[in-house]
């Protein structure tokens, strides 16, 4: 999650990649001044950090058919985004593919790149300086919105808590995470795919619901013109993902499948209980903040 990344008040800690393409934190002994900072932020380490609330759990979608039809489910994230934006100018921070299709997250503060953030990346997204960047928005009095994975937004919760920073405008949001593949596998498929068809790709589509949306595709478009699209049981990258060979092997033992553990306010999913060619989302609301933001 890069929690420790940004709590080390030394820079003693490099986010570095292993063979296998993952992001890991390494820490330079002869910066560390062994404060244990580190591990007050690590959302692994939080075991007994529960929550008491009750969960409200709904399925629902957007009433803009252009949006559903562009989000991997009901386009309720973009909704309560767009709201947001709209209406308190918040800053809302979130994963999106860049040029090079490398998944990262970013900050977005008007309506039209709002979009970027939008349908299911799988793919490990690089927080960078992300953490620090939602503590001077919060420090400036902003309302920010931050999106990740349970673990992205579980750091970044006890990040901002150790830092002593006011969380009351900061609003959490994550989904039910799969787990994450090796970003490497992504760039040796991405690579594969510019020789395939002998050009630079410009838009990817993990979810296209080009057939439905429970039959949903890999598409991909190249600078060419050409396309390529293929049914997630078919492509090699959504397979392999999907059958858990490229997985991160922690992802297999993380302590924040369920909901208790969760620091975030509300929590997205595919709801898979309805049907219908562009596809529902499924809700959790966590906290009295989540009840507000819906």
């Amino acid at each position: 999650c890069s929690g420790c990344f940004a709590i080390c008040p030394q820079g003693a800690i490099e986010m570095t990649t292993d063979k296998e393409g993952f992001k890991f934190p390494k820490v330079n002994d002869q910066k560390c001044i062994e404060c244990g900072l580190c591990e007050t932020v690590c959302p692994m380490k939080q075991t007994n950090d529960c929550r008491t609330n009750t969960n409200v759990g709904m399925i629902a979608h957007t009433k803009k058919e252009d949006i559903r039809e562009k989000s991997s489910s009901g386009g309720i994230m973009y909704e309560i985004a767009a709201h947001e934006i709209q209406n308190y100018g918040t800053t809302i921070f979130g994963a999106a593919l860049n040029d090079n299709q490398k998944l990262e997250h970013k900050k977005v503060e008007n309506i039209d790149t709002l979009e970027e953030l939008m349908g299911s990346k799988y793919v490990q997204s690089n927080i960078g300086d992300m953490f620090n960047k939602v503590k001077g928005e919060l420090k400036e009095n902003r309302r920010v919105m931050f999106i990740g994975t349970p673990c992205q937004v579980n750091g970044l919760y006890y990040y901002l808590k150790k830092s002593k920073v006011n969380t009351s405008n900061l609003y959490l949001i994550d989904f039910v995470c799969h787990g994450v593949p090796s970003p490497k596998v992504w760039e040796d498929y991405l690579t594969e795919k510019r020789e395939e068809y002998s050009s630079e790709i410009i838009k990817v589509n993990f979810r296209n619901k080009k057939q439905c949306w429970r039959d949903y595709g890999m598409s991909i478009t190249f600078k060419n013109g050409k396309e390529y699209y293929k049914s997630h049981y078919l492509d090699l990258y959504m397979f392999y993902y999907l059958q858990d060979y490229s997985i991160r092997s922690s992802c297999t033992c993380c302590n924040l499948n369920g909901l208790d553990m969760r620091k975030s306010d509300i929590t997205l999913a595919d709801g898979w209980l309805e049907e219908g060619k562009y596809g529902e989302s499924f809700i959790t609301i966590n906290s009295e903040k989540g009840q507000q933001l819906f």
